[in-house]
């Protein structure tokens, strides 16, 4: 299947009741671990870019790499970039072949968070490419016993952001955080069903890795569509790493046992968020 961009992917997946797994890669072998357990799994799947990492990897050979793997396979995947704060990276995405985006003004005020975002929906849309906007704070690598819920996303203000900019999806907070979870995780289940009620775009749902099988059940059945793994596979990743490197193998097998972990972990999460034969 050619490449596609999340509209159709994710109002299929809020119809139906199932969540579409983002993640993150960083190299071959996580792009090739990410398509494989798609693959196997016959399910729909994101691979994601993150912009944080742009200064150690290059976006231009990855994506060439990233859609050369996605016109061999014949499930339904968006190339997406992850939490773009910066507009020439966005403009960067569209231009390398990326078929959806993410703006991440979260951090800005409502009105600037909302002007930003129309822009970039403005340009995405002339490109055929989906936009993901985000509102409310996702913090990383904070303890998230401490989460203070007046940043959590405000259900009146989701309808407004919705509404004044026309994105595609919503990344929502109402618990979660990035990176290693300090603490255990409350996720403050009513707000996201309020904010469900409130939208009709499908939510999304950051800070992922940590989080119980119940928390990922139970927010999908709220109204998360997709959700953004990237933390497990890269802890996963360098435990493997590190067990591989004591056996003294050879370099390609080393790299190998990365690509399996990912893959490992990616098939995982597809069968937990029940995408499974949805492709």
């Amino acid at each position: 299947m050619a490449l596609v961009n999340m509209v159709d992917m994710l109002s299929r997946a809020k119809d139906k009741g199932y969540g579409v797994g983002a993640f993150d890669f960083i190299d071959i072998k996580t792009l090739e671990g990410i398509i494989e357990a798609a693959e196997e799994e016959n399910s729909p799947v994101i691979l994601a870019v993150p912009e944080r990492l742009l200064g150690i990897i290059d976006m231009k050979s990855l994506t060439r790499a990233a859609l050369a793997y996605i016109e061999c396979t014949d499930i339904p995947v968006a190339l997406h970039l992850d939490h773009g704060k910066s507009f020439d990276n966005i403009i960067l995405a569209v231009k390398y072949g990326f078929s959806s985006v993410m703006y991440d003004g979260s951090s800005l005020p409502m009105e600037e968070n909302i002007k930003n975002t129309r822009e970039i929906v403005r340009i995405a849309r002339a490109a055929g490419i989906s936009v993901e906007g985000e509102l409310g704070y996702v913090g990383r690598n904070i303890n998230a016993e401490t989460l203070d819920s007046d940043f959590f996303t405000k259900p009146e203000e989701a309808k407004r952001y919705v509404e004044e900019t026309g994105v595609d999806a919503l990344a929502v907070s109402y618990g979660s955080v990035h990176g290693m979870y300090i603490g255990k995780p409350h996720l403050d289940f009513e707000r996201l069903r309020a904010i469900k009620n409130t939208v009709d775009v499908p939510l999304v749902l950051h800070g992922g890795s940590g989080l119980s099988d119940d928390d990922f059940i139970t927010s999908i059945k709220n109204g998360i569509c997709k959700v953004n793994i990237f933390t497990e596979i890269s802890v996963r990743g360098m435990d493997r790493l590190r067990n591989e490197l004591k056996k003294d193998q050879e370099l390609a097998l080393v790299l190998d046992g990365l690509k399996k972990e990912t893959r490992d972990v990616v098939k995982r999460y597809i069968e937990l968020f029940g995408s499974r034969d949805m492709a």
